[in-house]
């Protein structure tokens, strides 16, 4: 079900199947607006640089919804990955030492975001950005505690580590006070 893919274009072209009773788009999944925030499931599939990651979907047409419109170097149609740019957060941008000092800390950023992420189930709340046609969002992975489970904000938890500093290049974040103490306490244990 669902389509081809297109040599020509370098496109997956989705064919609605004509079947009443059938959950087209099980994520709920929209078309990219400006305007609209999304949240998603899907799994992390590769880490391309500190502050973008893949995101897999596991569902061909919930993919096919969310990938309209983005530019090609930011979806992979037959891999039903797309690149998500995570907000607030720039741990290249954060580092002033030097040019050899950042490819140590491009290194280690991409170590730690792997080891905490690489293939995990995650939710992103998603942006589109129609100028550069990509997506921008925060990212969340379930964790467990004593308490049970909970998610984590892995953009805030980048500042708390240390490994980023608190951007607010696009606006700032809604849990801005958060993010700030975080970064704070990054900055009291470096």
């Amino acid at each position: 079900s669902g389509g081809f893919y297109n040599e020509k274009t370098g496109k997956y072209q989705y064919v609605f199947p004509n079947k009443k009773g059938v959950d087209l788009n099980p994520l709920g999944a929209r078309k990219p607006r400006s305007s609209v925030k999304q949240k998603i499931h899907g799994q992390v599939s590769r880490i391309s640089s500190p502050n973008s990651l893949w995101i897999k979907i596991a569902d061909r047409q919930s993919y096919m919804i969310l990938a309209q419109g983005l530019s090609a170097r930011n979806r992979d149609d037959q891999k039903k990955e797309f690149l998500v740019t995570l907000d607030y957060v720039s741990p290249i941008g954060s580092v002033y030492r030097g040019r050899e000092f950042k490819r140590q800390w491009k290194r280690y950023t991409l170590k730690k975001l792997k080891g905490e992420l690489k293939g995990k189930e995650v939710t992103v709340h998603l942006r589109f950005n129609k100028r550069s046609m990509q997506f921008r969002g925060t990212l969340y992975k379930k964790i467990y505690s004593k308490a049970g489970p909970r998610l984590r904000n892995i953009n805030l938890w980048m500042v708390y580590e240390g490994l980023s500093y608190y951007m607010i290049d696009q606006g700032r974040a809604p849990q801005n006070s958060e993010y700030l103490k975080a970064q704070k306490i990054a900055e009291e244990n470096s």
